[in-house]
């Protein structure tokens, strides 16, 4: 032990530096065993934390949206109730024959017109929008003046229930009294409807029609394609009262050929944004007017100021050589909408213009809208350049529109030898079974088209001019 203690005793003593260098010594151990463990682990939970944070962030976003879509998910809902509201105040609860003749000794109640039958036929069903609803179609042979026919179809256009005029016959006799037949159909929701309750009366809500030849919005009526679609025009004739002439005028039928133009089966269109605040999307739509496909236009505008948006079919190079009647095309929309729609047509020259289609979209479903082109020899050849849709200041819209079946309306009235031609200037690619499929709708009229051209052979150069007869 003394030992021990001699020894440790003959230790000496560390100096003020060596306390200091063992000092420095520990710090050194202490932070470098703090950053090399302590810190690394708490930016990894950091990390892990913000990462965290993000997917809430995430979430919250999404509910968010969720809960927007959900507040306009119940303004549409609210929206379509409202709208069968009105659809369904607009039809009959039933439509018995002894009802149905009331109604017409009501609507016919004139002097100026005498109802000599009334032929009732068989009750069908129809789809209008989402109802399924009973159809009965009446057709009333009549004599009487021009006075009364007018009364008649403005009382059918003023009635609060649903009636519309499917066709409308009207012939001059010698004594100059006109006669012919109305085609009315009486529209009746059925069993379900009736059972449903949730059909406001005619009280409550004002129903006026302004056109009884215009169906119901959301009418999806099944069509048969002819080449030749007959239509109704006004030309002046001996034995009418001048005063009545400019809205009479005889009623004579022509038809007019319907060329189309496109059929949207294919999407080869391009969404364009003339300011960058319209969002937008152009796909193919199966539910469709003519064959298979429609173009399908999804949009999204909200701007502080005009803003306006294309479909581009520049691409196409759909041409109108001669000036038609009338330039058509469907449309379905899912609701109503201050949307406007036009045209911009190239003149020959490359001048552009414009044309509206419709001022806002009015109706919902399938609806056919014609614009009258311009008869001007000097501007044709038009090119289709774009279709546009367009919003005024300080207002936002979305929603989704289809359309189909592009076409040109050309009469065939003008020529005295009832032969009528149309123009074809051949592109690259173009062969006669194409050609033929596109005037024609069908490719066994390419023999035609070599006779009327005295081809020789089926090889056609890009920049020949075709004569194509009308059929």
């Amino acid at each position: 032990m003394k030992k021990r203690l001699k020894t440790y005793k003959s230790l000496r003593k560390l100096s003020k530096r060596e306390w200091n260098l063992l000092i420095l010594l520990g710090f050194t151990i202490i932070l470098f065993v703090f950053y090399r463990f302590i810190i690394p682990y708490q930016q990894m939970k950091i990390k892990r934390l913000e990462s965290q944070k993000q997917i809430y962030q995430e979430k919250i976003e999404g509910m968010s949206m969720l809960v927007k879509r959900e507040d306009d998910i119940n303004i549409e809902i609210a929206s379509l109730g409202y709208e069968k509201i009105i659809l369904s105040n607009g039809l009959f609860f039933n439509v018995e024959q002894s009802e149905i003749l009331n109604i017409v000794n009501e609507l016919l109640e004139n002097e100026n017109i005498e109802i000599q039958d009334i032929v009732f036929n068989l009750p069908s069903e129809e789809n209008i929008g989402e109802l399924t609803v009973n159809r009965l179609v009446v057709n009333i042979p009549y004599k009487g003046n021009y006075a009364g026919v007018l009364e008649v179809i403005k009382s059918i256009s003023s009635y609060p229930k649903k009636i519309l005029i499917d066709d409308l016959t009207l012939d001059r006799a010698d004594d100059g009294s006109l006669h012919g037949t109305i085609t009315l159909s009486f529209y009746s929701l059925n069993k379900e409807g009736q059972a449903s309750g949730n059909v406001a009366s005619v009280d409550e809500i004002n129903i006026h029609k302004d056109d009884p030849f215009e169906p119901f919005d959301g009418y999806d009526k099944i069509e048969v394609e002819y080449p030749q679609v007959p239509r109704v025009v006004y030309e002046y004739t001996e034995g009418v009262n001048e005063n009545e002439a400019n809205e009479v005028k005889d009623i004579k039928e022509i038809e007019h050929n319907r060329v189309i133009l496109e059929d949207f089966e294919h999407n080869n269109f391009s969404f364009i944004s003339a300011n960058g605040q319209a969002k937008g999307n152009i796909l193919l739509s199966s539910k469709s007017k003519s064959k298979d496909k429609s173009l399908r236009l999804e949009y999204d505008i909200s701007a502080a100021e005009e803003s306006v948006a294309y479909i581009d079919m520049s691409a196409k190079m759909i041409k109108i050589i001669n000036p038609p009647d009338s330039l058509g095309l469907w449309v379905c929309s899912y609701k109503k909408s201050p949307i406007k729609l036009g045209f911009l047509i190239k003149a020959q020259k490359d001048e552009l213009l414009d044309f509206t289609i419709a001022d806002d979209i009015s109706w919902i479903g399938w609806h056919y809208v014609e614009i009258r082109l311009p008869q001007d020899l000097s501007l044709y050849p038009l090119l289709i350049d774009k279709i546009y849709i367009e919003l005024g200041n300080n207002k936002e819209d979305y929603g989704v529109l289809l359309f189909d079946k592009l076409e040109a309306n050309y009469p065939n009235s003008s020529n005295r030898s009832n032969n009528q031609y149309l123009f074809h200037v051949v592109e690259k690619g173009d062969t006669l079974d194409s050609i033929s499929l596109r005037y024609y709708q069908t490719t066994d009229k390419k023999n035609l088209i070599i006779k009327y051209n005295e081809l020789e052979s089926e090889e056609l150069r890009p920049g020949k001019v075709l004569i194509i007869p009308k059929d």
